[in-house]
């Protein structure tokens, strides 16, 4: 029922405001796709510098308790207080 009321007002319009219907339609469905891809590429890129930033992080923390065990002074513990 809804689908026959759409057709006649689509065969009411002229084929211009046709044509600028269809464009429109064709220009959000490809601004959408491209939205949403971004988005979905910049989620995969931040979780790849999460893992790489957590990575380095644990490096730095090894490194510093190795320090801390090898010259256990209290300037050490300072430094190591401050980061």
């Amino acid at each position: 029922m809804i689908g026959i009321k759409v057709k006649i007002i689509w065969d009411k319009l002229s084929i211009r405001y046709q044509l600028t219907l269809l464009f429109l339609v064709a220009f959000i469905f490809i601004q959408a796709s491209t939205i949403g891809l971004v988005y979905w590429f910049e989620i995969k890129e931040r979780k790849s510098l999460a893992l790489y930033d957590s990575n380095t992080l644990g490096l730095v923390l090894k490194h510093d308790l190795i320090k801390v065990i090898l010259n256990p002074r209290a300037d050490t513990f300072s430094d190591i207080s401050f980061r």
